[in-house]
């Protein structure tokens, strides 16, 4: 795989700076993340890793723009997106972040080929031009002889690879996937790793990944390990 060029010059594309994220519980404050710094920058491919507890789908949540940090900047592109209303917020996430996730969340009375296109609807692009950008980017993980299948109808790794189109359709600079090994046997999780290696040799896409998965840690440029809602390395 090829590595990334330290460039201190340029701007990290993800800042976390200081984050902390509390919930209340029966009255109590819980802190779950404890002063993240974070610094991520583009086309890197990024293992987000720790224990269960450890505060890893918090801060996916922060970093997907679903949740608000307590405290602290998160800077997106150079954008603080930390206090930015829902609104505004849903807008950076559409354009920015693609989702792969584990459950791959397809909806199961459209076909492969709509799921894709179903992100672009809500950027206003034209049926023809959704219909072409799901077909090219179906072709591009594999399955451009399962257009018009649902979801169903395909193995669990095939619906990954079409999860994974669906999240590549608005183009975003960041791909952030959640276990998306976690339900996939050997031979299905090779095709995805391979999948995901593909795309960073061959666009800027930045991938980070939630994962429990070893050998993502071991594939990825570098991994970031968390313990106890703090950065352990």
């Amino acid at each position: 795989m090829q590595s990334v060029v330290d460039n201190h010059q340029e701007r990290p594309l993800i800042s976390l700076k200081e984050i902390r994220k509390e919930y209340e519980n029966g009255g109590q404050k819980i802190e779950v993340l404890k002063g993240i710094d974070i610094n991520i920058h583009r086309g890197e491919y990024v293992a987000i890793m720790g224990r269960s507890g450890a505060g890893k789908s918090t801060l996916m949540n922060i970093l997907g723009c679903l949740d608000h940090p307590t405290s602290g900047e998160y800077f997106l592109d150079q954008q603080d997106v930390s206090k930015l209303h829902d609104d505004v917020l849903s807008q950076v996430r559409g354009k920015l972040i693609g989702f792969v996730f584990q459950s791959f969340h397809l909806l199961k009375n459209l076909n492969i080929c709509d799921n894709v296109s179903l992100p672009m609807e809500y950027q206003n692009r034209t049926p023809k031009d959704r219909r072409e950008r799901a077909e090219y980017l179906l072709d591009l993980v594999g399955l451009s002889h399962r257009f018009d299948h649902l979801p169903n109808a395909l193995s669990g790794g095939e619906r990954q690879r079409v999860a994974v189109a669906r999240a590549l359709s608005n183009a975003p600079k960041i791909i952030l996937a959640d276990e998306p090994t976690g339900n996939l046997d050997g031979a299905a999780r090779d095709k995805l790793l391979e999948l995901f290696e593909n795309l960073l040799n061959e666009s800027d896409v930045t991938l980070l990944i939630i994962t429990h998965d070893d050998l993502i840690g071991e594939l990825a440029h570098r991994k970031i390990v968390l313990a106890d809602g703090r950065v352990l390395t």
